[in-house]
């Protein structure tokens, strides 16, 4: 996938695989670290606390009663 330019042929990514994709240089428990800490940042940026992708922090929000 082209990171520059390609005229009106680009296709836009949906912010879900934006927020999710991994870094070649994370470990495991690292990239499961930052999706989360996007994922929060996300939720700062745009007043929303019920937004989340992939359900990354509704699993670890969910409390059990």
């Amino acid at each position: 996938r082209p990171i520059f330019w390609v005229g009106n042929e680009r296709t836009t990514d949906h912010i879900h695989s934006i927020l999710t994709e991994s870094e070649p240089w994370f470990e495991f428990d690292t990239s499961r670290l930052e999706y989360i800490n996007r994922i929060k940042f996300w939720r700062y940026l745009l007043g929303n606390e019920s937004f989340d992708a992939d359900y990354w922090l509704t699993r670890v929000e969910n409390d059990f009663e």
